[in-house]
């Protein structure tokens, strides 16, 4: 039973049969958030009245996770960019600014790297 396997019963594998992968992020995203702000609260509520730094340092920490859950659960709800023609925000792309081969050099008009050779 390898990738792909077939075993006479279906069922759904992931966040649940027929939702979709940013329902599933979404979902855990939440989850983590749900667990991730009351503890936050927790370590300053008991942190500072304790004269805990550690605690209060900790829980600082929390809330910047804290943060990037919920800009991560705002990022699922932004439309996601076409690729193609226009940038990622439905603007146009500058010519010469794709880059067009290369493992991870991209190269715009003007750029002092255009006088070097091409990567393979």
């Amino acid at each position: 039973m390898g990738v792909g396997h077939q075993h006479g019963h279906r069922h759904g594998h992931g966040a649940g049969s027929g939702a979709t992968v940013t329902a599933a992020h979404r979902g855990r995203l939440r989850a983590a958030l749900v667990v991730t702000l009351p503890a936050t609260a927790a370590g300053i509520t008991g942190g500072v009245p304790a004269g805990s730094p550690a605690l209060v340092a900790d829980a600082a920490h929390m809330a910047t996770d804290a943060l990037g859950l919920g800009m991560a659960l705002l990022a699922l709800r932004l439309p996601a960019g076409s690729g193609g023609a226009r940038g990622a925000r439905g603007g146009p792309v500058p010519p010469g600014s794709v880059r067009r081969s290369g493992p991870s050099v991209r190269r715009f008009p003007g750029d002092p790297s255009e006088s070097l050779p091409p990567t393979a």
